[in-house]
């Protein structure tokens, strides 16, 4: 018997249904307990597709003009593990959200853009046609919005919730162009029918990749992502490890052979280099401790299209899996740690992290992973990117990135330790165990698909594929250990200054930012007073052809002692005008 809906869309219901019990029962401490337990289901749905065989469904949504416009849904491998990574993230940041998120007035609210946040998340996870992918899209963005503003209260929250937007619904144009164009290119808006088909489409390729690197925030739109730390932390750490961020990676690797048939591979490559330099360069000088991870996060997105651009999908697919379960624990971590130092945010004013032994157990097997130490998190995946670089200084350069991103994630977790010492104790013994569990379990996840990764490829490839590439991962990792060892922990995190403005650019950013935006201002402006002083010129010109109108009006009065008078100017006239040529 088949479905009356498409089976790939079922893991969806039951956060749907969750963010209906949400609204109605919006002060209840339950329904974080109710969530928790949908999304348990979600994922009991999504791992039976996971397992199940490869489909692609369509169904009729409306027509025009005799062409019916089809919902296009996937599950092939791809989207079976981006289906599946939503829906084993989701019941972690489910549980900590029950121990952060304790305002009776919040839980409804957030608990409802949470649900409908991930299921968002899913149905563009299964997106087998750009329509469908495009409705998931916006309400990506819509969501996202709400979560990064949902503390109202808070000026900065607003104001991020805002730049956020701003910049993702620049990206949404530039989607919408893309997909009319395939559509007037292609007739057509399936994935597969549109990558099989014969012809060039380097222009909508283009604006995808704009729209992508908005949502991805990879350079020039890079700044809005660090801004969105404003949001709660299981917010932060469902946002960076497994939904919207990486919509815009993944639908590059689900393009991948159009942007390779297109020749726009190497634009993809170096983007994601000159994103990954400017990120880290940033995160060695910034304070915030959410936003430190932020800006790991666009170094670990734009390593996957760095990846993506070498043409190596296998590397950016681990590395888009296992960054989920080592990122989420360090953003769901750090809203602990801010928790119990009165909210701070600053790592030179946090203390007595190591105070409770599973938080920081958490955060160090984390660390370990983010900076690809030999034989943890992403050193696999590192270094089979670096193993992709054929030329010398794009090999050199992700060395180069993998030494500041040890370097700055150490710092990030020594500078807190360097000053626990003189700092009053912090009660870390009075967490929520909702608010540990979650954490020190992903970082053994992340460990076991480490180590699984690595057995699986060693053991299909043999060690020398790999030997000089992780080698060199490996050393560059226990380099910026070292570094960071010495100048933040050893010295008490005194030897480095607190902003270095040549590393800083994210003022450049700001400033490049503000000038667009008075540039567009001062061009609507100019338009407005052009449009101003043209409709006052037409209504000018009607009041005068309104009043000449009205001149033979005036005339036919009737009295012959006028009509005489006219027949004189007019003689007069002719006299003047043709007496000389009579």
């Amino acid at each position: 018997m088949s479905l009356p809906i498409p089976a790939a869309i079922l893991p969806i219901l039951p956060l749907l249904l969750a963010a209906a019990v949400a609204m109605l029962w919006r002060r209840s401490m339950k329904v974080g307990y109710f969530s928790f337990a949908m999304s348990l289901v979600s994922l009991a749905l999504a791992a039976a597709i996971f397992t199940g065989p490869a489909t692609q469904q369509s169904i009729g949504w409306f027509s025009i003009a005799g062409f019916t416009f089809q919902l296009g849904f996937y599950t092939l491998m791809l989207n079976k593990i981006l289906l599946l990574l939503v829906s084993v993230v989701m019941p972690f940041v489910m549980l900590y959200s029950t121990g952060f998120i304790r305002t009776p007035s919040d839980q409804g609210r957030y608990y409802a853009e949470m649900c409908v946040f991930a299921s968002s998340m899913m149905l563009f996870a299964v997106s087998g046609s750009f329509l469908t992918m495009f409705i998931a899209w916006e309400f990506l963005g819509l969501t996202s919005y709400l979560l990064i503003g949902f503390y109202t209260n808070k000026e900065a929250a607003a104001l991020a919730a805002r730049r956020s937007i701003t910049i993702i619904f620049l990206g949404d144009i530039a989607m919408l162009a893309a997909i009319v164009l395939l559509f007037l290119q292609y007739g057509t808006l399936d994935f597969n029918a549109i990558m099989q088909a014969p012809g060039n489409a380097a222009v909508p390729l283009l604006l995808i990749l704009f729209a992508a690197f908005t949502k991805s925030a990879q350079f020039p739109t890079n700044e809005w992502l660090p801004d969105a730390m404003e949001g709660p932390a299981p917010v932060s750490a469902f946002l960076h490890s497994s939904t919207m961020v990486k919509a815009g990676v993944f639908l590059v690797m689900v393009l991948m052979p159009m942007y390779v048939a297109a020749g726009l591979q190497n634009v993809i490559l170096w983007i994601g280099i000159v994103t990954a330099l400017l990120a880290v360069s940033n995160a060695l000088v910034e304070r915030h401790i959410k936003r430190i991870l932020a800006y790991s996060t666009i170094e670990d997105l734009s390593l996957m299209l760095i990846a993506v651009g070498l043409g190596n999908l296998y590397a950016a697919t681990l590395l888009f899996i296992v960054q989920a379960f080592y990122k989420a624990p360090l953003l769901l971590s750090s809203g602990s740690i801010m928790r119990m130092n009165d909210e701070q945010s600053d790592i030179f004013k946090i203390g007595n992290s190591p105070r409770n032994r599973t938080l920081f157990i958490a955060v160090l097997l984390a660390s370990l992973s983010l900076a690809s130490i030999f034989p943890f998190g992403s050193w696999i995946e590192k270094s089979l990117i670096s193993s992709s670089a054929t030329d010398a200084v794009v090999g050199s350069l992700l060395l180069l990135i993998s030494f500041a991103s040890s370097t700055y994630i150490f710092r990030w977790l020594f500078v807190p330790l360097s000053g626990s010492r003189k700092r009053a104790e912090q009660e870390y013994h009075a967490l929520r165990k909702s608010m540990l569990v979650p954490a020190i379990t992903m970082v053994l996840i992340s460990l076991a698909i480490s180590f699984y990764f690595i057995y699986n490829y060693l053991s299909t490839r043999g060690a020398g594929s790999i030997f000089y590439p992780g080698l060199e991962e490996g050393a560059v990792g226990l380099m910026g250990l070292a570094a960071a060892y010495l100048l933040f922990y050893r010295k008490h995190a005194v030897a480095v200054p607190s902003r270095a403005w040549l590393l800083y650019n994210r003022r450049a950013f700001d400033i490049s930012y503000y000038s667009i935006a008075r540039a567009f201002n001062v061009l609507a402006s100019a338009a407005d007073r052009f449009d101003y002083g043209l409709d006052r010129g037409i209504n000018a010109l009607g009041r005068a052809l309104i009043a000449f109108e009205r001149i033979p009006a005036l005339l036919e009065s009737g009295n012959p002692s006028v009509y005489m008078l006219l027949f004189a100017i007019g003689l007069a006239i002719l006299v003047l005008a043709f007496g000389g040529s009579l």
